[in-house]
């Protein structure tokens, strides 16, 4: 070979090796920033997680930055200069074999770690259990009482049960929330003749904090179709379930979410707004009502010190209202990894940061707890303490025996219902709080279940005393077409374009008696952009969406797309949704808001779009 072409072979080979070196690094050096910040990270979270980003922890970011990327743009930016210095496309070869096959090894090392095998078995065997074993709020009697109890509902931060020593139920050989435990054992926390703190499981769907809020309001676990992978940006957040705040927004009740971190994290700015339209008061605006400074940031926002000075302030408003109230405050100082240490934390466990924080928290729960039974209207008000989910902090648990079962915290203080079997030690789950929290609010629950929930104060067993465990988990990590259908998601779709918002298909349908003509115009200026246009309905019973079929539109030749839709496919209901979608190399793209077309009716109505952030 001429040295024109050795010299072009090792630019090729030394591009390429420097290329696969900075992909190695990176892959090796996310796999130990993933092993320092957690401890089961699993692949139902991380496909949850990855599509809804924003409002992300600052620090997190910055250290993924600092300790991920910049190490793998510095190997690849190493080895192609000293390759381009050498000269050598043998050495350059080598160099991408040998990085080749660490790329190879970090993705089993990866498959395994998150058990993608098991995760793919799973998303493709289909599960009757949650259709089975779901009591849908809207079939079900629920009667308030005269009046309507307040509800303050406390979401601690990774705080478990576990963190108590074994005299009360834990399994620490010290107890770190001291606090946490007195009122345990003050009110009630379902451990019969045991004593000391139980708390609910967290299983699938529920081990991160927004599959926890969602799971301890709906009584469901919180799990997205693979194809679609986008709750984000849904216009809907599971439109065909009916949570806590739903059923109190419909009781009148006033809600509010408290948290020092950025709504938008995980879509709870989205859940909570359209289950229940609860007020957003987050990280944004506090810095917008000048509560903090517009630049402030400590953590995921700003600190509980802070919180629970807030929580004072709003609370005091809320009661001044003659509406009932539901306040939900999510702490976030005992966050992974190692929590954060604020003025108020003293140095009662060495260099145990995390016991240290766990215990700061402890006092300032307390704390908060004493001064709303201060209030006037503690009286009429039933206050929950509830860990959102086991902690996910690397080391934290590991002198845990593996035998002892993990709960998060649990405490229900001046509930208006009475524990059926006082000395009845409960085995649940997380799911169990949302018939709970209700019928400690005084609602007559009939039939004692809600969602996947049992109402731990009545006499039922729940579907984890029934079933263990062991069937529950392995039921939930599996595909249910009954979650899938409310979730509000469309399997078949793969993504949403925001490049077509805005557009309208101009629609006219000819009523005919056995089939519908539709007659699509106005895609002239778009149409290039895609190899098939078609239509999709749906069916919606409430909020409730069932497929009924996709199907292409035949092009005219004057510029006009034409379907028939046959009657028969609508079954008994003659309401139903019109969209459209265009086909690119990509899937398919939404390109209209869509129409609701009544066909007993003969009516055709535009949907209306999506309300703005």
């Amino acid at each position: 070979m001429s040295s024109r072409g050795n010299r072009r072979s090792a630019a090729v080979w030394s591009i390429l090796c420097a290329l696969l070196a900075g992909i190695a690094v990176w892959l090796a050096a996310t796999a130990l920033w993933e092993a320092r910040n957690w401890s089961d990270l699993k692949m139902e979270e991380v496909v949850y997680q990855l599509s809804t980003l924003e409002g992300v922890g600052g620090h997190m970011v910055t250290e993924y930055l600092l300790t991920v990327v910049l190490p793998g743009f510095a190997a690849a930016a190493g080895v192609g200069i000293i390759l381009f210095l050498l000269k050598n496309p043998r050495a350059a070869r080598t160099g991408a074999l040998c990085s080749l096959c660490a790329i190879a090894g970090l993705a089993v090392y990866g498959w395994n770690l998150l058990d993608v095998g098991e995760y793919l078995a799973n998303i493709n065997t289909e599960s009757e259990y949650i259709e089975h074993n779901y009591a849908d709020p809207a079939q079900v009697e629920l009667t308030f009482p005269e009046k309507k109890r307040n509800l303050i509902y406390i979401w601690l931060e990774s705080v478990e049960s576990t963190f108590t020593d074994p005299e009360h139920g834990g399994a620490f050989p010290y107890n770190t929330i001291p606090e946490l435990t007195r009122i345990a054992e003050e009110n009630v926390s379902f451990t019969g003749t045991k004593g000391g703190v139980n708390g609910g499981r967290s299983l699938t769907g529920s081990t991160w904090t927004a599959g926890a809020l969602f799971g301890q309001t709906t009584g469901l676990p919180l799990k997205i179709p693979i194809a679609e992978n986008a709750m984000g940006s849904q216009a809907q957040f599971f439109p065909g379930v009916i949570s806590l705040g739903d059923i109190l927004a419909d009781q009148g009740y006033r809600q509010a979410l408290l948290i020092g971190s950025d709504a938008d994290f995980g879509g709870r700015r989205q859940y909570f707004t359209q289950h229940g339209n609860y007020k957003m008061w987050d990280l944004l605006y506090s810095r917008e009502t000048g509560e903090i400074p517009s630049d402030y940031y400590v953590w995921w926002g700003y600190e509980d010190e802070k919180l629970f000075r807030f929580a004072r302030d709003h609370l005091t408003e809320l009661a001044a209202s003659d509406a009932p109230f539901n306040l939900s405050i999510l702490t976030v100082d005992t966050h992974f990894s190692d929590g954060y240490v604020c003025p108020l934390c003293r140095d009662e466990f060495g260099a145990d940061q995390y016991s240290n924080v766990m215990a700061c928290s402890s006092r300032q729960v307390a704390d908060f707890v004493a001064w709303i039974q201060e209030q006037p209207f503690y009286e009429n008000t039933t206050v929950i303490l509830c860990g959102d989910h086991t902690t996910m902090d690397v080391d934290y648990c590991d002198n845990v025996s593996p035998d002892y079962p993990r709960r998060v915290y649990t405490t229900i203080l001046n509930p208006a219902a009475e524990v059926a079997d006082p000395q009845r030690y409960r085995e649940y789950t997380t799911y169990d709080m949302f018939p709970t929290t209700l019928a400690a609010m005084g609602v007559e629950i009939k039939g004692d279940r809600l969602g996947l929930g049992t109402n731990l104060f009545s006499l039922k067993s729940t579907l984890l005393e029934r079933d263990g465990v062991e069937l529950m988990e392995q039921e939930l990590k599996r595909q249910s077409e009954f979650l899938n259908a409310r979730s509000g998601i469309d399997p078949e779709m793969y993504r949403i374009s925001e490049a077509f918002a805005g557009t309208y298909v101009q629609l006219d349908v000819d009523f005919q008696e056995d089939t519908l003509i539709y007659t699509l115009n106005g895609l002239e200026e778009i149409e290039k952009d895609f190899t098939k246009i078609e239509v999709f309905a749906e069916h919606m019973n409430g909020e409730l969406r069932t497929s009924l079929w996709f199907r292409p539109a035949k092009r005219q030749p004057d510029g006009s797309y034409v379907i028939d839709m046959p009657i028969w496919v609508l079954g008994d209901n003659p309401v139903f949704n019109v969209h459209f979608y265009g086909t690119t190399v990509g899937g398919r793209i939404k390109i209209d808001t869509g129409y609701v077309c009544d066909t007993a009716n003969r009516t055709l109505v535009r949907e209306p779009e999506p309300a703005a952030d």
